[in-house]
């Protein structure tokens, strides 16, 4: 018989979002926001902690706030 276990995880992403297309000011701004946040949270800057992804819309940074997880 397979042993193994089960898990409740629940994610909070925090997302900045900028309407497309946009200027490097912008961008500049977003990163300036996610940063101070970052260090407000205690939160490293490496390389992984923010995602960027892109819609037809938006263009969407986002990082893991916080995590989770349960036994199910």
């Amino acid at each position: 018989m397979a042993e193994f276990t089960s898990r409740d995880i629940i994610t909070v992403r925090r997302e900045f979002a900028l309407r497309r297309p946009t200027n490097w000011a912008e961008v500049d701004k977003v990163k300036a926001a996610i940063s101070q946040e970052l260090k407000q949270l205690g939160l490293s800057e490496s390389d992984d902690r923010v995602t960027v992804d892109a819609n037809d819309d938006e263009i969407v940074f986002s990082y893991e706030k916080s995590r989770e997880v349960s036994d199910g």
